[in-house]
């Protein structure tokens, strides 16, 4: 049943019309084709996808295409949610990034998260991680042997700098993402990107609250 699922969607996201659809709203550099095939890869990744109704399939592909945004490979522009039979559009943290970078007006945008053991650790260099308010600095450095798990998360922080040679950060602390997280809609799902891809959302947290 999922392979031919696979295949109708194949079928209604390759139709000519949809196609010139997208080409019309993407900007020049998406190509309408490599779009769909995207979208697709992700659909089969998670089965969930194939059984959300053909038109919010087209509704985010049209949200993708506007955006200039891939959803789900590598990059992490875009994560696909299926809910209620429905897709819904997240963007991640990286196509926070990206779509900030092209206003032209920011330089370089960085966004990271520290664990427990990162706050602990002390090396030769100093601490993996400090940061002080006046002057605002943030050191992040690497650091062997630390639990990851989304249990040790800790703080996630943003640092921006504008075209102009401005430089602005933001600390997220965990207070901070839980009235994020309280905000989203069913954080707590399984297929929520706040339990699939708890970092990355931490990360999106710190941006929002720099830009």
């Amino acid at each position: 049943r999922q392979a031919e699922a696979a295949v109708g969607l194949q079928g209604l996201l390759n139709s000519p019309d949809l196609i010139d659809d997208v080409r019309a709203v993407a900007p020049s550099a998406v190509d309408p084709k490599r779009l769909v095939s995207v979208m697709l890869t992700a659909a089969t990744k998670t089965p969930k996808l194939l059984e959300c109704s053909p038109p919010s399939m087209m509704r985010a592909l049209m949200h993708c295409a506007e955006l200039g945004l891939e959803p789900g490979g590598a990059l992490g522009h875009i994560y696909l949610i299926p809910r209620k039979g429905e897709v819904s559009v997240q963007i991640g943290y990286k196509g926070l990034a990206e779509l900030a970078r092209r206003t032209g007006q920011i330089s370089e945008i960085n966004a990271g998260v520290v664990y427990a053991g990162e706050l602990e650790h002390r090396g030769d260099a100093g601490p993996a991680f400090s940061a002080t308010l006046e002057p605002p600095t943030i050191a992040h450095r690497l650091a062997f042997g630390v639990d990851r798990s989304p249990g040790q998360l800790r703080l996630a922080y943003a640092v921006v700098r504008t075209s102009d040679g401005g430089r602005y950060q933001a600390i997220v602390m965990p207070e901070d993402i839980d009235k994020a997280m309280a905000a989203a809609h069913a954080p707590d799902r399984a297929a929520s990107p706040w339990r699939t891809h708890t970092a990355e959302m931490w990360r999106k947290t710190a941006i929002k609250r720099v830009l």
